[in-house]
């Protein structure tokens, strides 16, 4: 696995099980300008895996809403946010996704 940070883009974990990609953006964008938002999901439920990924058009953004957000609530559930660290191919994830740009 790739130790890589990618500072422009957030790992968003603690998400509640119903939460949405759209959700994401809609949060997110107060902070900062959101070029895509995501939600894992369970493939036998279709319900959040709870965690998300929001990747922000400049590393400021994220840093912003990093500082700003971490452990603030969504759906009553606590958000804990860390940069995202770049993935391998072998590793992707089944996500509902949306290009938000």
């Amino acid at each position: 696995m790739s130790e890589n940070i990618e500072t422009n883009k957030l790992f968003v974990g603690n998400l509640h099980w119903n939460v949405r990609w759209q959700w994401l953006k809609e949060f997110f964008g107060q902070r900062g300008e959101v070029v895509y938002a995501s939600v894992a999901l369970d493939r036998e439920t279709n319900r959040s895996r709870w965690f998300g990924f929001v990747t922000f058009e400049n590393e400021a953004d994220a840093i912003k809403a990093k500082q700003e957000a971490n452990e603030q609530e969504l759906e009553g559930r606590p958000m804990y946010l860390d940069f995202a660290r770049a993935r391998d191919e072998s590793e992707q994830e089944v996500t509902e996704a949306e290009v938000v740009a």
